[in-house]
């Protein structure tokens, strides 16, 4: 999935809604099935990912080619695909509830507007210092440009259903290097019980949810639990933010 240079965004955006008409039209047809003694019943349909692409001018035809891999799935809906940052509104417009782009920058306005959309920067995901300026940004996850489809697609869920996903290497560098004093007033991890504090360990060390939960013998919707007791515990903002203040509360070691 490289990108071309030298298509426009009018291009772009005139396949993007080709394409969202096909997969509608699909979505439609696949959402009735038939009946062997009366008319087509409605199946259930499953909940959709609205998602807004938004690259710069230079990437049209890369954000013209993800809408057509992404409309693929019967979960995606790609709702806006712009290549021009000063129409980012209109990503916003359109109901995104997962935006791609390539700006950081971008992300941070976005994530102003909107704090409980979800970003997932397209940039050099192995490079620390990107990684510390997405989670500064807001952004919920990093991937490289040369991802595979599956993977584009796997992420968006994922990060769709509250996960942050960077490569956990240069996260757990991050969290090494930093520069965190323990604090000598009253530490707020004191009011997390121990599993919790073992669910946060499992997490700093860069584990998915579900290595995670395996890991701890406990099922992945009993982790979560856990996880959304600590953030409301702690008053944090996100699981890495939790995890942020055990760190610095030497509640959790890294070494």
């Amino acid at each position: 999935m490289h990108a071309t240079e030298d298509v426009s965004s009018s291009q772009a955006e005139g396949h993007s809604a080709e394409h969202r008409g096909r997969q509608a039209s699909r979505r439609r047809a696949t959402r009735r099935s038939a009946s062997p003694t009366g008319p087509p019943q409605a199946a259930p349909e499953k909940p959709v990912i609205l998602v807004g692409i938004l690259l710069t001018d230079d990437r049209a035809m890369l954000a013209s080619s993800l809408a057509v891999v992404l409309d693929l799935d019967p979960e995606l809906d790609v709702v806006a695909v712009e290549s021009d940052p000063t129409r980012s509104s209109s990503v916003l417009a359109a109901g995104a509830s997962i935006v791609l782009l390539d700006s950081i920058p971008l992300a941070a306005d976005l994530h102003a507007r909107r704090p409980d959309l979800r970003l997932v920067v397209i940039g050099p995901s192995a490079d620390g210092d990107v990684i510390l300026a997405c989670i500064r940004a807001g952004a919920a996850g990093c991937i490289d440009t040369d991802v595979s489809p599956a993977a584009l697609i796997s992420t968006i869920k994922r990060v769709h259903s509250g996960e942050l996903l960077f490569e956990p290497g240069p996260l757990v560098q991050l969290l090494l290097s930093a520069q965190m004093p323990v604090p000598s007033t009253a530490r707020r991890t004191a009011r997390l019980a121990e599993r919790e504090l073992q669910v946060l360990s499992a997490i700093a060390t860069g584990m998915r949810s579900a290595e995670a939960a395996d890991h701890l013998g406990i099922s992945l919707s009993t982790l979560r639990t856990h996880l959304k007791n600590v953030i409301t515990k702690l008053e944090a903002r996100s699981k890495l933010d939790a995890v942020l203040i055990a760190i610095r509360e030497g509640r959790i070691r890294l070494d």
